[in-house]
């Protein structure tokens, strides 16, 4: 009787136990799977405008950490991150927008803070297309005598993003993206239109 007792306790304890595993399955493959990971990489960023010269690419650097989600071949990326870039640019000598006077070529530090939301596709194994806005808050503008430069800039923008990541063996990751800033940053009163494109060539690390 006791024996009979007890096969019938452990065969109610693998039923149930089995139905457990199985429903967690089930959920397992409903929800996306769920990731984050850090990075930090080199970013090139150039400020144009038709009255801007010598507005060559400004080398720097980024890095920040990100959260994201993935189904199959489609996932969401969100990042938060810190872009640096040193640039240097003159304005019209024609124009001037404050003195009269021809302006003389400008180093700006400038330092982002960054906010991506990537919708992803998988390509080919291991490699995802990645695309989606980005908002930029400018936290600071210095030139090379440490003179403030932001009120020649609207603080805020918002650009396209569009680049590549690799997933790689032992968690780790590479990304390149191009970005097209959208909005007019001109904050000066010259009539001119400036933007930020930026290269962002990086590495990464994901912790599951």
């Amino acid at each position: 009787m006791k024996k009979t007792q007890l096969l019938s306790l452990f065969a109610t304890l693998f039923l149930a136990t089995s139905m457990a595993t199985a429903q967690v399955a089930v959920v397992n493959n409903l929800l996306p799977k769920f990731t984050f990971g850090i990075k930090a990489g080199v970013n090139m960023q150039q400020l144009s405008g038709s009255e801007l010269y010598n507005d060559s690419y400004g080398t720097g650097y980024t890095c920040g950490a990100y959260a994201a989600f993935t189904k199959k071949k489609i996932g969401l990326q969100i990042e938060a991150a810190i872009s640096n870039s040193k640039e240097d640019y003159k304005m019209s000598p024609y124009i001037n927008y404050q003195t009269g006077f021809s302006p003389d070529p400008k180093n700006v530090n400038f330092l982002y803070f960054n906010l991506p939301i990537l919708f992803e596709y998988k390509i080919i194994p291991r490699l995802w297309l990645q695309a989606g806005p980005q908002i930029n808050r400018m936290i600071s503008a210095k030139d090379n005598l440490n003179n403030d430069q932001k009120s020649e800039f609207k603080l805020t923008d918002v650009g396209a993003v569009l680049g590549v990541q690799a997933i790689l063996p032992y968690h780790i990751t590479a990304n390149a993206r191009y970005i097209l800033g959208l909005t007019n940053v001109n904050s000066t009163v010259l009539h001119d239109t400036w933007n930020t494109r930026s290269i962002q060539v990086g590495v990464g690390y994901r912790f599951f």
